[in-house]
C-alpha cells in the first residue's frame, strides 16, 4: 500500500523501440523440458499430418474421390477432410493450415479454427497453445459435443510470427465455413486479420494473447474478442511495482525501458509512459526506434550500447516484447560481465514469460535474483490447477503462458455454439458473438470437462449460465469483448539444484491498484 503524500521523481526513463514483425499479446516448468517439448511437438505436428499432406497432395493430382459422407474421404485424406455439398472430397489442409484435429469423420460437426506461430521463433508460444485448444475440443467431444449430436473439427493454422501468412490462414478458415477463430497470437497479426479478413467475412476471433490497447477501440462490427487483459492495465501494474521498489530503496530509481516497435510493445510502453510521465517529467523521455525483423536483431547490441550511454548505470531495465527480449538482455549483461554497468534489475513484460528466459537463467544462474516478470493474471485457483493437471497429464509439462486463456476461449466458442444450435440456426461469427451474453450470468459454471453437457443442455434450451475459465472469471464487457483481470508477479526460482521455474511473487488487484506481495 502506498503511503498518501509521498512524491517520487525519478531519475529518468528511455524507451528505446526494436521492431520485429509482431508484437506478443500475455507456465511453468524447467526450461528444458519445455524446449524440447516445444520442439518435439512442432516436430509431432509436422509428422501427424504428413500423410494428410500427402493425401491431399496426391488427390489433387488424381481424379476427384465421389463421397456421401465427412467419414469416407477422411478415411481416404485424413483428419481435415470433408464430403462437399457437390459430393466430392475435399481437404482444408493447406501450408498455412497444416494441422486437424477432433471430430473431422462426425456429419455434424462445426470447425473451429486457430492461428498461431507453431513453427519458427516463436513456436514456444505457439505450440502449447495450440496444444490447450485442442485439449479442449476433445473435452467436448468426449462430453456430449456442442448439442444435438453435434462434434468440433479443429483446423489449426501455422502464421508463423508472419502478418501475411496469418491473413491466408484466415482466408483458408473462411473459406471451409470456420465461424470462429482461436488467435491470432500476436497484436498486430491479429489488428490485421481482423480489419483485412474477418470482419469482412463475418468471422469471430477471440484471441488469448493479443494484449495492445489498440484492440480496445479497434471497428471490429462485434466481432473481435480476447480472453486477456488489454496491456493498458499491465502497464499501470508495472509502473505501480517501480514505485513500490523505489518505495522499498528509499531513494528515486533510474528506469531504461526497451520496447518493441509493434502494436505490443508500442501500448506496453506507452501505458507505462502515461503512468510516469507526472513523475517523471516529459523531458526525460527519449524514444529510438529499430527494424530487427527478425528475433536475432543484429542491430541490438548497437542499440542497447547507445540507451546505456545515453541513460548509464540504471537502477531498473524494462523489456517489453518477445522473445528477442532474451537478446537485448544478453546484450545489457555483456556490459555487466565487462564492469561497464552494475547489474541492474530486470523486469519483463509478459511476452518474456518464456522457456528462452528459463534457458537465459539456467546458462547464467545469478541472473534469478535480479529477474521478474509482469503478466496479466490467468491462474484462476482451482479451476486453472485442474486444468494444469490434465495438461500435464496429456503433454508432460506444466500448462504455459497464454495457454489458460486459449483453452478458455475453445471452451466459450464451444458452449456459445451449444448456445446457436439450441436456436436452430446456423452458426456464424455474428451468433456466436451474441451468444456470449449467456456466458456472463446464470449457473457458475467453471471450464472443466464435467460442467460441458449441463452447461451446453442449458445454453440450447434458452438458459444461461456464468463461465468462470481456467484464466479467470471473464466477466465480459459485451461492447469491447473483452473482461478485465488482475496482473501477477512471477520471478524464476531454482525449484531443484539445477532446475528453474517461474514462481508467483504478487498480485495487482484491478479493483483495488495495488500490488500484494506472496
Amino acid at each position: 500500500m502506498r503511503a498518501a503524500g509521498n512524491t517520487r521523481i525519478y531519475s529518468a526513463l528511455v524507451v528505446v523501440g526494436l521492431l520485429a514483425l509482431l508484437g506478443c499479446g500475455d507456465e511453468d516448468s524447467p526450461a528444458p523440458a519445455e524446449n524440447n517439448a516445444a520442439a518435439n511437438n512442432s516436430a509431432n505436428n509436422a509428422a501427424n499430418n504428413a500423410p494428410n499432406n500427402s493425401a491431399n497432395n496426391s488427390a489433387n493430382n488424381a481424379a476427384p474421390l465421389a463421397c456421401e459422407a465427412n467419414a469416407t474421404c477422411v478415411g481416404a485424406l485424413g483428419a481435415g477432410a470433408s464430403c462437399g455439398e457437390d459430393g466430392v472430397c475435399a481437404s482444408a489442409i493447406t501450408a498455412e493450415c497444416p494441422n486437424a484435429y477432433g471430430a473431422w469423420g462426425a456429419e455434424d460437426r462445426v470447425i473451429l479454427g486457430s492461428i498461431l506461430p507453431t513453427t519458427g521463433d516463436f513456436a514456444s508460444i505457439g505450440v502449447p497453445i495450440e496444444q490447450a485448444v485442442r485439449m479442449a475440443v476433445d473435452e467436448f467431444n468426449a462430453n456430449g459435443g456442442i448439442g444435438g449430436g453435434g462434434q468440433l473439427a479443429y483446423l489449426s493454422c501455422n502464421s508463423a510470427g508472419n502478418s501475411e501468412q496469418g491473413q491466408r490462414a484466415a482466408m483458408q478458415l473462411a473459406s471451409v465455413g470456420a465461424p470462429a477463430i482461436i488467435g491470432p497470437a500476436f497484436s498486430g497479426i491479429y489488428l490485421d486479420v481482423v480489419t483485412l479478413v474477418t470482419r469482412p467475412a463475418g468471422v469471430m476471433v477471440m484471441s488469448p494473447s493479443a494484449t495492445s490497447p489498440a484492440i480496445t477501440g479497434l471497428d471490429d462490427g462485434g466481432l473481435a474478442w480476447r480472453t486477456v487483459p488489454s496491456d493498458a492495465f499491465q502497464g499501470v501494474a508495472m509502473a505501480a511495482r517501480i514505485r513500490d521498489l523505489s518505495d522499498a530503496e528509499g531513494r528515486p530509481l533510474k528506469v531504461l525501458a526497451f520496447g518493441k516497435d509493434d502494436a505490443y510493445g508500442q501500448g506496453l510502453l506507452n501505458a507505462v509512459t502515461n503512468e510516469l510521465a507526472g513523475e517523471l517529467g516529459d523531458d526525460f523521455f527519449g524514444t529510438i526506434y529499430d527494424n530487427p525483423g527478425e528475433v536475432e536483431n543484429p542491430n541490438i547490441p548497437d542499440r542497447v550500447v547507445q540507451a546505456l550511454a545515453e541513460i548509464p548505470q540504471p537502477d531498473v531495465v524494462l523489456l517489453l516484447g518477445t522473445n528477442e527480449v532474451v537478446q537485448v538482455l544478453a546484450q545489457v549483461e555483456a556490459q555487466v560481465r565487462s564492469g561497464a554497468l552494475t547489474r541492474p534489475r530486470y523486469i519483463l513484460s509478459d511476452g518474456g514469460k518464456l522457456p528462452e528466459t528459463i534457458a537465459a537463467v539456467q546458462a547464467d544462474p545469478t541472473l534469478a535474483a535480479a529477474l521478474e516478470i509482469t503478466a496479466p493474471a490467468s491462474e484462476n485457483g482451482s479451476v486453472f490447477s485442474g486444468y494444469n493437471d490434465r495438461f500435464n497429464a496429456l503433454y508432460g509439462q506444466n500448462a504455459g503462458v497464454y495457454t489458460a486463456n486459449a483453452y478458455d476461449a475453445a471452451y466459450l466458442l464451444g458452449l456459445g455454439l451449444c448456445k446457436v444450435r439450441g436456436d436452430g440456426t446456423p452458426p456464424s461469427g455474428g451468433r456466436l458473438a451474441t451468444a456470449m451474453s449467456n456466458l456472463v450470468t446464470g449457473a457458475p459454471t467453471p471450464a472443466r470437462p464435467s460442467t460441458i453437457s449441463d452447461a451446453c443442455t442449458a445454453l440450447a434450451s434458452g438458459g444461461s449460465v456464468d463461465f468462470d475459465g481456467a484464466s479467470g472469471p471473464l466477466n465480459f464487457d459485451l461492447t469491447t469483448g473483452e473482461a478485465p483481470g488482475d496482473a501477477s508477479l512471477f520471478d524464476v526460482w531454482e525449484r531443484r539444484p539445477g532446475e528453474f521455474e517461474f514462481r508467483t511473487l504478487g498480485r495487482y488487484g484491478s479493483s483495488d491498484g495495488a500490488w500484494s506481495y506472496e
